[in-house]
């Protein structure tokens, strides 16, 4: 009688094997990680005596967002160039600091008696007293394909907080186009002595 032949582990086998340790090693760090997490976030409180030691503990770490921290207001010491600012309401600009609050509208664009303009108003809205100087670019395009035909500057000079001052640019032009004004920049200046 023939002895029986040496058993053999399959492929198959070993694959339901090493899947096997793969699974219980997974599960042993999870169960690792769950309870290192849970003493060293259990430190913060547990020396505490009583729980009001506890809960100043815990105030001390909450971070405040940064959105809640709101930026205060800074008077304005030095030209100040607001690029691409809003028309037709009151807006408020945070340079370096220091906070701008002025309305801008443009009430007219058109070509009139062969001169191009363009005009409107401005308003000092600053909250802390300050009077300003402006300067308001103006780019002067094709309304079409946007092409530049003029880039312009208009100045209002020793505006009070609460004040509006009327503004325009113009430029001779003997081509009919269709207009489209564009304000580009505005430089805002304190006053001496604001």
């Amino acid at each position: 009688m023939d002895p029986p032949p040496p058993s053999r582990i399959t492929d198959e086998y070993w694959q339901y094997i090493t899947w096997g340790a793969i699974a219980v090693g997974a599960v042993a760090i999870v169960a690792l990680v769950a309870v290192v997490f849970g003493l060293l976030s259990g430190t913060g409180t547990a020396g505490a005596a009583h729980p009001e030691e506890a809960q100043e503990v815990v105030a001390t770490s909450v971070t405040v967002p940064v959105k809640a921290i709101e930026i205060v207001n800074v008077p304005v010491t030095e030209p100040v160039v607001i690029r691409s600012p809003r028309i037709g309401r009151t807006a408020r600009y945070h340079q370096d600091g220091t906070v701008v609050i002025v309305g801008v509208t443009m009430d007219v664009c058109e070509r009139h008696d062969g001169m191009l303009r363009a005009s409107g108003t401005i308003r000092n809205d600053s909250k802390l007293g300050q009077s300003f100087g402006y300067v308001i670019g103006v780019d002067l395009r094709r309304a079409g394909n946007g092409s530049p035909i003029a880039a312009l500057e208009a100045s209002v000079e020793d505006l009070a907080p609460g004040e509006t001052a009327d503004w325009s640019v113009e430029q001779v032009s003997s081509r009919i186009v269709k207009l489209r004004c564009v304000v580009t920049d505005l430089t805002v200046t304190p006053v001496d002595g604001a």
